[in-house]
């Protein structure tokens, strides 16, 4: 369902900078993110010591991980873009124990969503090379997917699906170099810092007090294209 209306949005400007006859920059970028994920690491240990079978140990804890986007911007006098961002985001954990008797995982995938405006401004430019800042923010979403699995001489003993998630907001300023490559295209490199608010993890109980927190440095590679203005009718 969330996907769908962020589909849906992404629709809607690409559309409407098509009929009235913009400037229509399209970009998508993947980078690294480094995440403040203190609370989702305090709930696998809690899981952990849940768990009352000698052994176990996490194997894999929310690793700092790589991100995408895709945005679509118009093209404005002095040197200004404004559009729409959607950028995805995960990391996972895993608490693992086998042996020739069997198998215990709980498995933990974080996913983050997050859709917003964007902002761009190019400060100085130099034959083929460009600079400026870029802001964007908007909602962001996250499910947290809770898998467990107990597994005795090949037989499956017990397993559990739960699913937590959140919202809240985020605001992203950051630095902006691009390189024209060929009329139109252009190549990207960012760098700024992600901040990220967001309310308690919900479960199918009610509200957790472990909150999601994916601020952090981000470093981002991007390839664009500008369309050149529709003639008017």
């Amino acid at each position: 369902m969330i996907k769908n209306k962020i589909i849906i949005l992404l629709m809607i400007l690409l559309y409407h900078s098509v009929v009235t006859g913009q400037g229509l920059d399209v970009e998508i970028r993947t980078g690294y993110g480094f995440y403040n994920l203190k609370d989702i690491k305090h709930l696998q240990r809690d899981l952990l010591a849940a768990v009352k079978i000698p052994g176990i140990r996490s194997v894999e804890v929310f690793p700092d991980n790589m991100y995408y986007g895709l945005s679509l911007n118009r093209n404005f006098e002095g040197s200004i873009k404004a559009g729409i961002e959607m950028t995805f985001f995960s990391t996972g954990g895993r608490n693992h124990l086998a042996d020739y008797s069997g198998e215990y995982k709980m498995d933990m995938l974080l996913r983050g969503y997050q859709i917003g405006p964007r902002f761009e401004k190019s400060e100085f430019k130099w034959r083929r090379f460009m600079a400026g800042l870029q802001l964007s923010g908007g909602i962001s979403l996250t499910e947290l997917k809770l898998d467990e699995r107990l597994t005795v001489f090949n037989t499956e003993a017990s397993s559990e699906k739960i699913k937590l998630t959140s919202t809240g907001w985020f605001v992203e300023p950051s630095l902006r170099t691009s390189y024209k490559i060929y009329t139109g295209l252009f190549l990207s490199l960012c760098g700024g810092y992600h901040f990220n608010h967001n309310r308690p993890l919900k479960s199918p109980d009610g509200e957790t007090r472990f909150i999601n927190d994916w601020s952090g440095i981000r470093a981002s590679l991007g390839i664009s294209y500008t369309f050149s203005n529709i003639p008017k009718k």
